[in-house]
């Protein structure tokens, strides 16, 4: 009986653990401002190359440090966030999800009304948009 309310309760704290973790802020590169970017750099980046010239014995560690810092806030100040969830697709667009709720209404009609021409219509569209959400999420994946 105790390995069973013990089982239950690691179930159950991982439940809670995933609802938790659910959510999480990721930075919106589609609209990210790529020439306010480059003039912010451009400028911070200047005066922190005068600094180095200025100074005689720095360490690398400490120059790759600095350089990593200065990008990294000038991301944080320009760019925007979102909140995505685990199940986030953001890949899939109006045509796609137009495409999606095809397939539905032809799986419905197969279903209903069995014939070959309406499997063969439902496994050709499900093809089709199973390789353009694939191809969807690649150039998402390498856009961002």
């Amino acid at each position: 009986m105790t390995i069973w309310v013990h089982l239950m309760k690691v179930l159950l704290l991982r439940l809670v653990k995933k609802d938790t973790d659910d959510k999480r802020e990721v930075i919106d590169w589609r609209q990210f401002d790529r020439p306010a970017y480059k003039s912010l750099t451009g400028h911070r980046l200047s005066l922190l190359q005068e600094q180095w010239t200025n100074y005689d014995d720095l360490e690398v560690d400490c120059m790759v440090s600095e350089l990593c810092n200065i990008i990294n806030e000038c991301v944080v100040e320009v760019a925007n966030t979102k909140v995505i969830s685990v199940h986030s697709k953001p890949w899939i667009s109006r045509d796609i999800a137009d495409l999606l709720k095809h397939v539905r209404k032809q799986k419905k009609k197969c279903r209903l009304r069995k014939s070959r021409a309406n499997v063969q219509e439902y496994k050709k569209i499900q093809v089709e948009v199973t390789d353009r959400t694939k191809v969807a999420e690649n150039e998402w994946w390498l856009a961002v």
